[in-house]
């Protein structure tokens, strides 16, 4: 009878290691605009809906700020595009959690998109955060000099000069 009970559990265990090695993450760019410089710690909630709905993963995340912008990545588990392709997120101070400090983002994860596959500009947009038409998120550049010619966030409005030292590249 011990040696039926060892054998369970060290067969459970086994069992709970392989679901946890197959589990993986997804890493979601974070960005917007707060009054604060240097670092800052917010609260990240993750939703399947633009507005309303429940929360489906939540995180909290020290990031950096420059020129009253934050920016980060968030690893999120790749189970919460499980039937969706794509999530909407909101950010709040610790401090004040049901306090959105601006309007959800969306992100897109395109399934079997390979991480480090090439992009070509055709439906692609320089954009302060990615969102609409141009929703999936392709990586983000430091801006070195002069502002650059991108949309707004969710990548939305008229292509503008803004003071954005971090913009995303964002396709269709």
């Amino acid at each position: 009878m011990r040696k039926q009970t060892f054998v369970f559990v060290l067969f459970a265990l086994l069992l709970l290691s392989v679901g946890a090695a197959q589990a993986g993450t997804i890493s979601v760019p974070v960005k917007g605009m707060i009054d604060a410089q240097g670092s800052v710690q917010l609260n990240i909630s993750f939703f399947g809906r633009a507005s309303g709905g429940r929360e489906l993963f939540a995180a909290t995340k020290t990031l950096q700020v420059v020129d009253n912008v934050y920016y980060g990545m968030v690893d999120v588990p790749d189970t919460l595009f499980h039937g969706r392709e794509k999530v909407y997120f909101e950010v709040a101070r610790p401090s004040a959690p049901a306090i959105a400090l601006g309007e959800r983002a969306q992100f897109t994860n395109r399934e079997g998109g390979a991480p480090n596959r090439s992009v070509t500009l055709q439906g692609c947009s320089l954009c302060f955060t990615c969102g609409g038409t141009f929703s999936v998120f392709q990586g983000a550049f430091t801006n070195t000099g002069t502002g650059p010619s991108e949309r707004g966030s969710s990548c939305s409005g008229t292509v503008s000069t803004r003071s954005d030292t971090r913009p995303f590249l964002c396709c269709q």
